[in-house]
């Protein structure tokens, strides 16, 4: 008999104010079944408040929000959620 190993479902945080691309990203990930969005924001305030409570193990969000551009609060993501990896996606 073989031995099953236990794979480790990697939990994403996706914040992107463009609820098109959110869901698309979360059916995406959804269709892998190695990944679960566990949460989606469309701020860099929600966003850093649901790193925080969520700490999922990728972050993967937009550059530029209503709020800001997210590469100048990177720092704030990473203390809210500090294993996280991040990904900044932009458009340009």
């Amino acid at each position: 008999m073989g031995t099953t190993e236990a794979v480790k479902t990697i939990t994403v945080l996706v914040i992107d104010d463009h609820e098109l691309l959110s869901s698309a990203l979360r059916a995406a990930f959804a269709h892998d079944g190695r990944t679960e969005v566990v949460g989606t924001a469309s701020s860099i305030a929600d966003g850093i408040e649901s790193a925080a409570s969520l700490r999922p193990d990728v972050i993967l969000t937009d550059r530029r929000l209503p709020d800001g551009d997210m590469d100048e609060h990177v720092a704030e993501l990473r203390a809210a959620s500090p294993s996280a990896r991040i990904v900044l996606m932009t458009g340009w």
